[in-house]
């Protein structure tokens, strides 16, 4: 099986997602908008390895998952933002880093809200998937779920084969 990844160029900083601790962003390039994640972030390359690994085996398991690609960060990239925080983490973030397709309008999985979205049989998946992993992060109380389009998609898997981060 040979794995090709599309791999485009960044070309605008659009917002800072500010949840979780890798400051990820949505990101323009001439492919549209992805939700990149930065090799200058804390948790380092390491975590966009693990995020990528699990990203293709959610994605041979036919798991949901948003399309993954690989996103290139020019040194000139973000010179016009003016928070120093992120200035610093695109300075640290200049060649390849790890995009997934920006999903407008997507929200976080609430079972109160988006419970009947899920069926039985690939929640099922997805516990095993996680437990597989393992991916210590995802709780019931943080499932690392989407629900976009009225479908879920996995993300945030930064965290995930976490023996290799040390």
């Amino acid at each position: 099986m040979s794995i090709q990844l599309a791999s485009h160029s960044a070309t605008r900083y659009l917002q800072p997602l500010r949840e979780g601790g890798s400051l990820p962003a949505v990101v323009d390039t001439e492919a549209g908008m992805f939700v990149t994640k930065f090799r200058g972030a804390g948790q380092g390359v390491k975590a966009l390895v693990a995020e990528l690994l699990a990203a293709l085996l959610a994605r041979a398991l036919d798991l949901p998952v948003p399309e993954t690609v690989l996103i290139d960060v020019s040194p000139i990239f973000g010179r016009t933002e003016r928070d120093p925080e992120i200035q610093d983490l695109l300075r640290a973030s200049h060649g390849t880093n790890l995009g997934m397709r920006y999903q407008d309008g997507a929200f976080n999985f609430d079972p109160f809200a988006a419970g009947a979205l899920i069926d039985p049989e690939l929640a099922a998946d997805i516990v095993w998937f996680d437990a597989f992993l393992p991916k210590p992060d995802s709780t019931a109380c943080n499932p690392n779920i989407l629900i976009w389009q009225r479908r879920p998609w996995l993300i945030d898997h930064g965290a995930a084969i976490y023996a290799h981060h040390a």
